[in-house]
């Protein structure tokens, strides 16, 4: 039989009678074709194999796809993502099976591009859309769950290559900088993992603040507003929103939270904060020489991004003038 024959015996399903032909081909001759024959009839009975909990016989194949793989041509990064899902596959399901030797071994700077983008799912009736993480980033995260069961250095250095590769290429992924601050502080270089988390802090708070005011304007064009400013400044101060809601313009502060648990949104604009606004709209109002009537509004936004929908308040005709 040929390895074009073992090829159609793959395409037509017959995946077990194709393997056991192509193996002693294999065994014999390692030509090109016979090379990715066998890969490929072997990546079928890895699925195969874990499908029907067969877990020992699924990792010894993978270990021969793992010694197959350099000798292929994988233009495309297809025979690599099939070995990365099958590691995947095999740490989900097989306790004793390390990820983490598997990515110490990972040649990360010949990873395609197409590795580490993300799969993006589509929006539903109840939810934005979102996404899932890349091959490469799925990786890298379950290294890490097998680190934080075993925080040592030796396996830190291990997980470390790819995690340089992942912060050269996504710079603003925030799981990624707690992975840096965990591997600080297995490192003993606790003022170096608390600087990487108060950055990230500060990060997640500026987008849950932007994210706050791209609903706050999504919210307020629902109900007819006209959008005139966003994040307007003077001087130190600011204002969120600026819309026009038929003659009146209306000021609105934007307060988001992850939720109302400690205080409610609207409560965290305090009499520092009401001073500041009264002086940005007074000089907005001279500023743009405006006559028509003026109301200052508060839009809370309680909820997370990806987190189901977020709970919108909006408080209408604050007195800035009220504490």
């Amino acid at each position: 039989m040929t390895v074009k024959e073992v090829f159609d015996l793959r395409k037509q399903g017959r995946i077990e009678e194709a393997y056991q032909i192509i193996r002693p081909m294999y065994a014999v001759h390692k030509g090109k074709y016979t090379t990715l024959c066998m890969f490929w009839t072997a990546s079928d009975i890895l699925k195969k194999r874990i499908k029907e909990h067969k877990y020992d016989e699924a990792e010894k194949i993978f270990k021969s796809l793992v010694r197959i793989l350099p000798n292929i041509e994988d233009r495309e990064g297809s025979a690599h993502r099939s070995i990365y899902y099958g590691a995947l596959a095999l740490d989900r399901e097989k306790e004793d099976f390390s990820i983490l030797c598997f990515v110490e071994d990972m040649q990360t700077d010949q990873m395609s591009d197409a590795l580490w983008q993300d799969f993006p799912t589509p929006p539903t009736s109840e939810s934005v859309s979102g996404h899932i993480p890349s091959v490469a980033q799925q990786l890298l995260n379950r290294a890490f769950k097998e680190i934080k069961e075993s925080p040592t250095v030796d396996n830190a250095l291990k997980v470390m290559p790819l995690l340089q590769e992942a912060m050269r290429r996504q710079p603003h992924n925030k799981e990624n900088h707690r992975h840096m601050a965990t591997i600080y502080r297995i490192m003993g270089e606790e003022e170096k993992a608390l600087s990487m988390e108060e950055g990230l802090d500060k990060a997640e708070h500026i987008q849950m603040g932007i994210w706050g005011e791209d609903l706050s304007e999504v919210y307020l064009r629902s109900k007819g507003y006209i959008i005139i400013e966003r994040d307007w400044h003077s001087d130190h101060r600011d204002i969120d929103i600026i819309a026009r809601q038929n003659d009146t313009i209306v000021f609105v502060e934007v307060k988001t939270r992850r939720n109302a648990d400690f205080i409610a949104p609207e409560q965290a604009v305090d009499y520092a904060k009401m001073r500041n606004l009264k002086f940005a709209i007074n000089h907005y109002v001279k500023l743009h020489k405006i006559n028509n009537p003026i109301r200052f509004d508060i839009i809370t936004i309680v909820g997370q991004p990806d987190a189901g929908e977020p709970t919108i308040n909006h408080i209408e005709d604050v007195n800035l003038s009220y504490k």
